[in-house]
């Protein structure tokens, strides 16, 4: 599920918790680890720290420093495929916060309101499927009703393949290309502004994580600080 305010739906919710940072390697995600940093010393949130190189470094991470932990934060890791499925937390309770600026998202991550948010907001060029057009509750059950026919047994079943056909293009056309979006330094950039923190260190972290999109080419045409210009004029 994305996050619409980054104060009240995330920051907040980390006061008085402990919390697993797991952080990439790359200098945009070191930026906004800096950012947050910041933020934790001067709120005294009690953080653990691990540097994530590679995918299975996320479950090993959590495996070892996982317990007893509510919230769980991922920087540019974790967005491009089933957090969920790949941590496999013990406890329902558990929440993965992740500012990832790789794209695409995956839906699983998207449609899941309870156990992930998503920091980053998504843009009208990555045409996310809506939910009803990727998930569907299961007819089978109807299958074996003494009262349904023949024909509409084979209608259903009609119906839900079409379905699937659709959902699989559907799937394929989000999935096929990968991308980035919005440097995660400048999305942390944006929470310390909201949260009347900014200052001159940290905007030179967000500058730093935006240099690293623009020389290492990842920032295709959008404009991260356009926000920000807007609500300071």
């Amino acid at each position: 599920m994305y996050v619409s305010d980054l104060q009240t739906g995330f920051y907040n919710e980390l006061l008085r918790e402990r919390v697993l940072v797991l952080v990439a390697t790359d200098v945009d995600a070191l930026a906004a680890c800096r950012i947050l940093q910041y933020l934790f010393h001067a709120d005294n949130i009690r953080y653990t720290l691990v540097p994530i190189a590679r995918k299975s470094d996320i479950a090993k991470a959590y495996r070892e420093h996982g317990e007893g932990i509510a919230y769980v934060l991922l920087i540019n890791c974790g967005a491009t495929w089933d957090i969920l499925e790949d941590s496999k937390p013990s406890s329902e309770d558990t929440v993965f916060f992740i500012a990832d600026s790789h794209r695409p998202v995956d839906v699983y991550n998207i449609y899941n309101p309870a156990q992930v948010r998503l920091l980053m907001q998504p843009s009208e060029e990555e045409a996310v499927p809506t939910f009803d057009e990727l998930f569907r509750e299961d007819e089978h059950a109807d299958s074996d009703s003494e009262d349904v026919s023949i024909e509409e047994i084979a209608d259903k079943r009609r119906a839900r393949r079409l379905w699937e056909e659709r959902r699989n293009q559907l799937i394929f056309d989000y999935t096929q290309f990968s991308y980035y979006g919005t440097s995660s330094a400048v999305t942390m950039f944006d929470l310390c502004w909201k949260m009347s923190r900014g200052t001159n260190d940290v905007l030179w972290w967000a500058i730093i994580g935006l240099s690293d999109q623009y020389i290492n080419e990842k920032m295709g045409h959008y404009r991260p600080f356009r926000p920000v210009h807007q609500r300071k004029n």
